[in-house]
């Protein structure tokens, strides 16, 4: 598989990039986090902390949510009491956030949630952060997309 950087940087990926998270953010986040998160995200961090671009999967735009925001959210009450089993790190920058669904087994799927539609509006949208890492920076395809990752 090639690095994140070789990935994100290729001609046809549409990424903006922010500098990468350091390694105490990184073991900040890792601290509060009930599982282990999946080493592809953390490498995201580590290559952009933040940023944001296309993705060829619903809700077609991502927004990577920095280490301190994803803290804050997992901190919150009305985060922690609604959406148990779900830990966001990101979201389409209108509305619609992104997490991974932790109620099940690893891999863990990655959903897309309405939160002012609460927790039952969860659509996944892959199969685990490495297929969704795949999609980050391409163009959604309707011809294209899968049609099993998008039931929830």
């Amino acid at each position: 598989m090639q690095s994140i950087s070789e990935l994100l940087s290729q001609p046809d990926r549409d990424w903006r990039r922010e500098p990468p998270a350091t390694e105490t953010d990184i073991l900040g986040l890792v601290a509060v986090c009930p599982v282990k998160l999946p080493e592809e995200y953390l490498d995201l961090l580590r290559y952009s902390h933040g940023g944001e671009g296309s993705v060829a999967l619903p809700p077609h735009w991502f927004v990577l949510d920095r280490v301190d925001v994803v803290i804050d959210i997992q901190g919150d009450e009305f985060y922690r009491e609604s959406f148990r089993g779900f830990w966001f790190f990101g979201g389409n920058g209108g509305g619609e956030m992104l997490a991974f669904d932790l109620r099940g087994d690893e891999p863990w799927p990655i959903v897309m949630i309405d939160p002012i539609a609460g927790p039952e509006s969860s659509q996944k949208i892959a199969q685990s952060f490495a297929e969704f890492l795949e999609a980050i920076g391409l163009e959604y395809n309707e011809k294209k997309a899968p049609d099993d990752t998008h039931s929830g």
